[in-house]
């Protein structure tokens, strides 16, 4: 027996069926959003997006084309190819256990060693096996993850038996992979630093202003 119906649909009742269920969407998840608002035109939507990929897609060629040129030409000329002028940081290497970027307490940079108390030694092969090739991987609650860092210990503590060494933030990986209603709804405020649109322009200046909010979204 068939699990769906046979009856022929239009295109437009498709459509306007399609529309039907997102505004019923829209009410439960973002009812007062001004993005997807009660008059959400999706053809037009689907017109703008096609024309985004569109200008996307011929952009990305005409730099890979003049890349191709100047890689010519700098082999006809018999030239160096061009080299930054500067090197990053200009060279200067800290002595933090900080990412170079954002600050934040990290392993991966060459200092990773300095403030850590405990350094967690390579995870045995049955440890591997078990937290990976050997796990089950039919639900989320038993992905497979390499082996945790844990505290080092001698032979006769087995690494079921060893505590986790705490992990910074940026190398926590064991995080649940978010649902959509996680997505939908998480709100992070950083509050005295927020500002409105006009206070942005004040402090960032109109100009990365109208690159932090462009005209569409190419």
């Amino acid at each position: 027996m068939y699990l769906h119906s046979l009856a022929w649909e239009s295109k437009q009742y498709r459509r306007k069926s399609t529309n039907r269920q997102l505004n019923e969407a829209r009410k439960k998840v973002c009812i007062n959003s001004p993005i997807w608002h009660a008059n959400f035109d999706e053809k037009k939507h689907d017109f703008e997006w096609t024309g985004g990929e569109r200008k996307r897609k011929l952009a990305w060629e005409r730099h890979t084309m003049e890349a191709a040129e100047e890689h010519l030409r700098l082999r006809g000329l018999g030239l160096p190819f061009p080299t930054p002028k500067r090197a990053p940081f200009d060279g200067k290497t800290f002595g933090i256990n900080r990412s170079n970027v954002l600050s934040r307490k990290t392993i991966f940079c060459p200092q990773w060693t300095q403030g850590k108390e405990d350094i967690a030694p390579w995870p045995s092969v049955h440890e591997m096996n078990y937290e990976g090739k050997d796990r089950i991987s039919t639900d989320r609650l038993h992905r497979r993850f390499p082996g945790a860092p844990r505290v080092p210990a001698n032979d006769t503590v087995t690494w079921q038996q060893r505590a986790f060494i705490p992990q910074y933030a940026l190398e926590d990986f064991y995080w649940p992979v978010p649902s959509v209603d996680d997505i939908f709804f998480r709100i992070t405020r950083v509050g005295e630093m927020e500002f409105d649109d006009e206070e942005g322009r004040k402090i960032l200046g109109s100009d990365l202003m109208r690159m932090l909010d462009p005209k569409d979204q190419w």
